[in-house]
């Protein structure tokens, strides 16, 4: 097995006996049988940005236990919010999912 990090893939190439290349931005390409992608997102908080809301260190729309944003009377969920952490007391991303209800505007890193 061999992972490999930072290298996006700009392709796939069909080799023969059912293997596949894979291509990287980088120009290298990897022979395998089975590929997994593991892609991350980044919040899109350009609309917050402007609202004068507060964006955490992650990247995220920082929101209070109730989902409050720094503007009490707007609130926020999903892959744009950056919560604290209940065990750890650390800020971060909620990826995936708002701890209560759905998913907010992202996009891919």
């Amino acid at each position: 097995m061999q992972v490999v990090a930072n290298d996006g893939v700009v392709g796939f190439k069909q080799l023969d006996a059912g293997a596949i290349e894979v291509q990287t931005e980088s120009g290298k390409a990897f022979p395998a049988d089975i590929v997994i992608l593991a892609i991350g997102v980044k919040p899109d908080t350009t609309l917050a940005k402007a609202a004068g809301l507060t964006i955490g260190e992650r990247g995220g729309i920082r929101v209070d236990e109730h989902m409050r944003t720094s503007n009490p009377d707007i609130f926020a969920v999903g892959d744009a919010i950056e919560v604290k952490d209940f065990g750890t007391g650390q800020w971060g991303l909620v990826a995936l999912a708002g701890r209560r209800i759905g998913r907010a505007a992202s996009r891919p890193m």
